[in-house]
């Protein structure tokens, strides 16, 4: 089932992002891979997508990403664990055509960051990112079956490659999976004037065990925005995040939470970038 979502205008406009919310069924989905058929989507190959997972009951606790099917002419959402996905799970999908696609390459790569060009010297940048299985169509896909948050390098005396950028690394922290990501800078995205990114920043206050709850005008009392949600680690929150989370709307606030429900999301720091709904 697909219930598909878009901003007003002048969010229609070329280059605009588009949202989507996709739910897994019987039908469309196997196994691991749950395929998005919708006229927006279906043969096109060179879309640029990110996904937020949406909670309405049921918890997906796998990292997930995008991967192009070339024999169905569809994408999909990957669990990229291969564990299966759920019946009855929710995605949120946009279409962000100024998302720039990554590699992570030897040459990209320093220690356990990955850099890339997205939000050069911009520690404030508000970025959105997705892993892509299957960036070029004659290669095997690659799985990243970790969790994967955004660091900024500060910039260094003498400048380095990968000084005043920023990177993305593993919870885990080992070593970066060779891989592929669509990243958007929604800093200065605005929708009716106004600007529809933020970063949210979870402490004790605003935190339980199991979920941050978000105030922000841009989300408070409304059920039908569409949120998109990337951890990053900041000095004010030096946490690293080994985590697969979501968003749902409970009592007039959107949250964030963890879809194992187990570890607190404090100290942390998340991008938001907020879509409003309207039925098409």
């Amino acid at each position: 089932m697909v219930i598909a979502v878009a901003a007003p205008t002048p969010a229609h406009a070329a280059g605009a992002p588009k949202a989507y919310r996709f739910t897994s069924t019987a039908t469309n989905t196997k196994d691991h891979l749950l395929t998005l058929d919708h006229p927006a989507f279906n043969g096109k190959s060179t879309l640029r997508l990110l996904v937020t997972q949406y909670f309405t009951g049921v918890y997906n606790p796998h990292p997930v990403g995008v991967s192009y099917n070339y024999t169905l002419n569809k994408w999909q959402i990957v669990n990229e664990d291969e564990a299966d996905i759920p019946v009855n799970a929710n995605f949120n999908v946009m279409l962000a055509p100024t998302a720039k696609r990554s590699d992570v390459t030897p040459q990209t790569t320093t220690h356990i960051y990955s850099f890339f060009p997205t939000g050069k010297s911009n520690a404030g940048a508000v970025l959105q990112m997705t892993h892509l299985w299957n960036p070029v169509r004659s290669l095997q896909g690659t799985y990243q079956p970790n969790n994967v948050s955004l660091f900024y390098i500060n910039p260094t005396n003498p400048p380095a490659p990968y000084s005043g950028r920023w990177s993305l690394y593993q919870a885990n922290l080992d070593s970066p999976v060779a891989a592929s990501y669509n990243i958007a800078d929604f800093s200065k995205l605005k929708i009716g004037g106004e600007l529809v990114s933020f970063r949210h920043s979870a402490r004790d206050a605003n935190t339980t065990t199991l979920e941050t709850t978000i105030t922000n005008p841009l989300t408070d009392g409304k059920p039908n925005a569409v949120l998109f949600v990337q951890h990053l680690f900041t000095p004010q929150a030096a946490t690293s995040m080994n985590e697969v989370i979501g968003v749902r709307y409970a009592d007039g606030k959107w949250r964030i939470l963890t879809q194992d429900q187990t570890d607190k999301l404090a100290p942390m720091d998340f991008n938001i970038t907020v879509l409003p709904a309207v039925t098409p």
